[in-house]
């Protein structure tokens, strides 16, 4: 995500400035974080209670956090009002409890997980391709599972993020199949990130 006069680039609005700018549309994706939001906050994983946070890193380096229990606008236009005051005045809060829903928080990210965690990048430019199931069931009941998720190659994961590279079919071409990834072998789980 990317800022310009109180806006969200993205590529479907803003592909001429960009193209001007000498900047690639395709990689101004806020649509796709939008998706992924909506899908994992969605999942039945997430409704069980199972999901403990999410974290999203922008290209720029922005790091928040969002609460499992946040209701992310159904419409991109209102997501997009959203993202744009968090990355602004770095936090959104609930009106009624005063909590962060969605707050900037400092890098890296591997703070903020669990010491007995399993952090699994998830990338269709793997070259292991895994059975899920077979994998999550090897994995000690006690360690807390970590996915790391990226919208683009698996070159941009940041290399301490995830202990292990795997790919699971294509599912990171569109983020359309993390509803019924969500639902998977992983959703009786109770620790996962």
């Amino acid at each position: 995500m990317y800022m310009q006069s109180n806006q969200i680039l993205n590529s479907e609005d803003h592909a001429n400035f960009l193209r001007k700018n000498e900047k690639n549309p395709a990689d101004y994706r806020p649509d796709i974080i939008h998706q992924a939001l909506l899908s994992i906050l969605d999942s039945p994983v997430n409704k069980a209670g199972r999901l403990q946070s999410v974290y999203v890193r922008t290209e720029k380096g922005v790091l928040f956090e969002v609460k499992p229990h946040v209701r992310i606008p159904s419409t991109y236009k209102r997501f997009a009002g959203i993202m744009l005051h968090l990355l602004q005045k770095l936090s959104i809060t609930a009106v009624s409890k005063g909590e962060k829903l969605l707050h900037v928080i400092k890098n890296p990210v591997t703070q903020y997980l669990p010491l007995n965690s399993q952090r699994i990048g998830l990338s269709y430019g793997s070259e292991k391709l895994v059975k899920m199931k077979d994998y999550v069931k090897a994995i000690d009941d006690d360690t807390y599972l970590v996915f790391v998720v990226c919208s683009k190659n698996s070159l941009f994961f940041p290399p301490l993020c995830y202990q292990i590279m795997t790919c699971i079919l294509l599912i990171l071409l569109s983020f359309l199949p993390l509803p019924g990834w969500c639902n998977g072998p992983w959703e009786n789980r109770d620790r996962l990130y």
